[in-house]
Parts: structure tokens; sequence; C-alpha cells
């Protein structure tokens, strides 16, 4: 019955109002947002024009049809009571957008947590940004560390986060809830006409009787609006900023990674986690950061915080500096995995559990991206309707199931992987078959370029020489490396024994370059830096999965060498021009001769390179005539 745990949590099922079940802040709307954030971000979620171009539509019109159950409408008043009293919620008479209100259980026994459902206003709201660096389990892998060495990590958490962030006034009609009679409010709480009153924002010298109706709005940015979330990103980051902590430090997929990593910080909403190799600088600025918290209205959960730790769980993972590893919480695990077997041994199961299922499996992929290539018939299923119904599970998601369950231990991530003094290329050209090539290069010069993967814009241009194409004109940033292409060597000139689409063959064309690294054992156990020039492999690669067929079994491939070598390859963009790999996927690369010794002589002859060019090409006829 493992299983059923991700059923439950599949399903909204909505608890009876209890006023004082529901936990809230001793004050609400303590952090003003607009003080903390960027100006032209803050002018934006000011705006009620920028946020909501066209207005928010009909979602007010059913707030009056709200509560199912008129036996819990005065336990709702009197939350709305508390919230009023604690500054969460005001008063007012006309409202232009809203959601209905209802309360689901939380961990703790007989606790309740209100859930405000704006997703009608967040449809009618203009397409909010990504939240600013934002982290995830991915950004770990960004970490360098050496065998044995020390680091000290540490936790803060906002309490009760967005209760405490600060909504512009303007912005409160949209957030309504269903309304209350000023009559219910004098009767069920302790409230005065007078206190009404106060609280109502657009009274405007009107006068209100106990019949009057009004709408509780918001004052906080609420949790169930879409742009919310960026808000809150946008404060903690902030905050951490004002600390003193460098922005480059603050680690995030879209931006580069530092080289000095001294000190770094992951910004997850109401998380920020923070990792030092030093003790007395981590000291100094922990002290800055809570100053900074505690000016900016963010009061802290102190049951929460930690302090230079040389062990801590932080989203959703556990990491430790001796050994330096990143694994997943075991009790999510554990969790995970009696419900695989559950589900594995009786195949009866929602595509609403199955995605719930699905959904934490997925969050500890980000520590092994290959292994989002194990599903495919997966997102097939969690996709049928009715989602709610219990269906037989097909025997292929079964078996995604399966693999994904043996490869748990894989989830464990070493962050002690050095950087391979070395760079490799890879491509392929439709008219011949795959090129691999190889260069060597300093480990530390190999790291700057292997924190440019999967960023954005960055890409990667070689010294020119006589050998290389004019550049092409390209927009984002160039990096340009101390390497040309007569500093590669060839691995792999080869034909194409088949034809298929140029994104297969570029897989391929990677394939190799990743086996070719995985064959000698020193190679094991590092970070790789690959040059590919064709975005789409590049992306999946990335990502770890495709839906293409074709990309999808390069994927896995990838992810099984990856896997067992232990590598963490990092990919990175280099145009084609600029790729030492080209000539070789082209049959046109210049094998390297080393020359021979005369007997009886200590002098090196050098054969001239156009003579050895012709018995190249002359070699490659034949071989195409044999072919």
């Amino acid at each position: 019955g493992a299983f059923g745990h991700f059923e439950e949590a599949s399903k909204s099922v909505a608890k009876p109002f209890k006023a004082e079940a529901v936990d809230l802040p001793a004050k609400a709307a303590t952090c003003q947002p607009l003080d903390l954030i960027e100006t032209d971000f803050a002018k934006d979620i000011a705006n009620p024009n920028t946020l909501f171009p066209h207005g928010a539509g009909d979602s007010k019109n059913n707030l009056r049809m709200f509560f199912r159950d008129l036996q819990e409408r005065p336990e709702y008043v009197k939350l709305c009571r508390r919230e009023l009293a604690c500054g969460k919620l005001k008063l007012r008479l006309s409202v232009q957008g809203g959601g209905v209100v209802f309360t689901v259980g939380k961990a703790e026994a007989d606790r309740l947590r209100k859930i405000w459902h704006g997703a009608s206003v967040s449809a009618s709201a203009a397409r909010p940004p990504k939240p600013y660096r934002l982290a995830n389990p991915t950004s770990f892998l960004e970490l360098d560390v050496k065998r044995h060495e020390q680091l000290f990590f540490s936790k803060r958490d906002a309490n009760t986060f967005f209760e405490i962030l600060k909504a512009p006034q303007a912005l409160h009609e949209f957030f309504a809830q269903p309304p209350v009679a000023v009559g219910e409010l004098l009767e069920l709480t302790a409230m005065t006409m007078d206190d009404v009153t106060a609280l109502i924002e657009d009274i405007d010298g009107r006068q209100v009787q106990p019949s009057t109706e009004v709408f509780p709005v918001h004052a906080v940015w609420p949790m169930g609006f879409s742009w919310s979330s960026c808000v809150g990103q946008a404060s903690s980051v902030a905050c951490c900023l004002k600390a003193g902590i460098a922005e480059d430090h603050i680690l995030s997929m879209e931006h580069e990674t530092p080289d000095d990593q001294e000190e770094l910080e992951l910004v997850c909403t109401d998380d920020i986690l923070t990792i030092h190799r030093q003790r007395e600088h981590g000291e100094h600025t922990l002290a800055k950061l809570d100053a900074e918290m505690s000016f900016a209205g963010m009061p802290q959960n102190s049951a929460k915080s930690i302090n230079l730790k040389r062990q801590i769980v932080g989203l959703g993972c556990e990491l430790t500096c001796q050994p330096a590893l990143c694994t997943p919480v075991q009790s999510k695990v554990r969790q995970l995995a009696l419900g695989s077997l559950d589900l594995l041994l009786r195949p009866i199961a929602s595509p609403r559990g199955v995605n719930a299922s699905l959904g934490l499996s997925q969050w500890f992929c980000l520590l092994q991206r290959g292994m989002f290539s194990i599903y495919d018939e997966t997102y097939e299923f969690v996709r049928r309707t009715p989602a709610e119904v219990l269906v037989h599970v097909p025997g292929p998601v079964q078996d995604e199931m399966l693999v994904a369950l043996c490869l748990m231990p894989m989830l464990t991530v070493a962050l002690d992987r050095e950087w391979l003094s070395e760079i490799t290329a890879t491509d392929a050209a439709g008219d011949f078959g795959f090129g691999v090539v190889y260069a060597s290069y300093p480990a530390e010069e190999a790291a700057k370029l292997g924190r440019l993967a999967e960023k954005r814009g960055d890409y990667v241009r070689l010294q020119p020489d006589e050998q290389s194409e004019p550049w092409q004109d390209r927009i984002w940033k160039p990096h340009v490396v101390d390497l040309s292409q007569a500093d590669f060597k060839v691995s792999v000139s080869k034909r194409a024994r088949w034809k298929a689409h140029s994104s297969v063959l570029e897989g391929h064309a990677l394939l190799l370059g990743m086996r070719r690294t995985a064959r000698d054992k020193a190679k094991h156990h590092k970070k790789v830096v690959f040059l590919i020039d064709a975005k789409a492999v590049l992306g999946a690669a990335v990502k770890g999965r495709s839906s293409a067929p074709g990309l999808r079994t390069i994927c896995r491939d990838l992810a099984a060498i990856s896997m067992a070598a232990d590598l963490l390859p990092r990919l990175v963009y280099v145009p084609s021009e600029s790729n030492p790999s080209d000539r070789a996927s082209r049959g046109k690369c210049l094998v390297h001769f080393t020359g021979t010794v005369r007997k009886g002589s200590n002098r090196r002859t050098r054969r001239p390179w156009d003579k050895l060019q012709k018995e190249y090409d002359l070699l490659l006829k034949i071989a195409e005539r044999l072919w």
C-alpha cells in the first residue's frame, strides 16, 4: 500500500474550515519588496496596468457562490477576522478579481493551511518573468570541491514567507476572496463598526450598514498568484546582495558560475543556503545576512536555521563534505522506492497518482539528468483523462518505473570530481560521417571553459590560423580560448554506415566522443568539456532527454556511459566555422605525421605535407570504391 501515499497526495482534499487551526504570523506584510528589488522590476509589479493589461476578466463573478456548506461560513468569517487582525487582509466594497479559498491539512496534526485559488486571476495576468537566480539540485553540480576539502554549510529560512511580502495597494482589488456581510463580522467577532470601517480601503465617505457586503482582499502577495514566486525570489536575492554577497556567487543555471568559489549561495524563494571554505568568512557573512533579513522585515524560522555545519539538508538533498557527496534525502527516496515497488506488484493506479510519483522522481533526476531519458511512455500515461480514475498501468510504463527504481543508487553524485585536462570536440557531416578530435588543455583553463556549459548565449571561439574559416557575426557572448585547430589531434574520422537526420548524426558523434573518454580509466570520475556545434543535440543532452525517438536513444546511451564512468560532461557551444572537428567529420583532416629516424642518424626527417595529403586522398578514393 505504499503507493497510496502518492494517490492521497495527488488529491486536493479540502478540510472543513477551523479558524483557530490555521497558522498565521503575529504580524503580516512586514517586508516591502518595492524597497528591496531592482528598480525596473519594482515599477512593473507596482503597476496594475503592467500586470493586468486586459483586466482580471470575470474571476470575481463566482465569489458570491462559493460556500458549499453554510455550516462552514461562521468559521470562514472568524478566519477572516484573524487575518484582518494580523494585517494579511484588508476590506473593499468593490474588486476587480479574486479566487475562492479552502483549507488543506499540514504535516502537523490538526493544523491547516489556507489556500487562495488564484488560477483565474493568474490566467488574466501578463506572463511573469522567470524567478531570478533560482536554484535547484542541478546547482550543486556547479561546485568545484577538492578531495578532503573542508566545507561549511549554512541555511536560512524565512518564516511564513508569502504572508510577510507586502503587496502594493493598487493590486489589492485583484486579490479578493468570497465576501462577508458587515453584520457577520460584528456578530461573530469582537469587531465594532468603527473597526470595520477603518479597514475598508475604498470607503470614500460612503455609509456602511450591517447588510453591506465587503470583500476581504490580500494585502500580501498571495501564494496562488503567478507573479508571487518571482517577487519572493527577487526579495530573497536582494537581501543577499545587501549583505555584501557578490551577485555572481549566487548560483543559477542561467548565469555563469564564478571561478572563485570561496563563498557560494543558493536561493530558492524563502530558502537561502550558503557554502563557505573558511569558517571566519562564513560567520561574517551570516551575521550581515541575518541583520539584513531582520531590517527587511523577514522573520526567520529559527528551528530550520543552520550555522556552518559539515552536512546539511536543502532543496530535498543532503550535502556532506567528507566525503563530498550530494544525495537525495533518504526519507523521500525510501518513499519513492517503496511506492514504485508497490506499483510494480499491483499495477493499478490513477494517472494523477503516477504523476505525483513522477514529480518527486524528476526532482531528484536533476542530480543525474541522464535519468530523464528513462521516461517516455510514462509521460503519455499521466496525460490521460480522467486523471483521478484508477486504471491498469501499461507494461511499458512499468518497465520505465522498474529501470528508474534499479538506478536510484546512481542519484548520489560526487562533488569532488576534478576537471579533465583535455577538451574534446565532436561533429558530424551528412556527406561523410563523424569526427572526434581532442587537445590537451590545463585543468584550470578547462574549468573556466566548462563553467560556460548550459549558459544561454555563451559560445567558444578558437584562435584563428590558416585552417580556420572566416568568423561569422553572431549575437551573445563569445569566449576565445588559447587553442587553434592545429592543436587538436584526430581521434575519429569515420564514414557513416547509414543515413539519418543531421541531429541524430551529431548525437552519435557526441556518443563516440564520450565512449573514447570512458575507455581510459584514468579519465573516470572527472568533469569533461565537450565542444559541439549542434544546438538541438546540445539541448537534448543537457536536458537529459528528447521526445524525438532517435535522440532519445542517444540520450540513454550517453546517460549509461556517464553514470558507468562517473563522468560529468559539460557541453559548450562552438560555431561550426570554429569547430576543430569539422574537417574530421568531412574526411578532410590532415594525418599528423611525426616523421621517421634514419638508421645511423640522429636527425628526424619530415615528409612534405602536400605529398602526404595526395597519398591520403588516394587512399580515401580507394577506400570509397571498396566500400
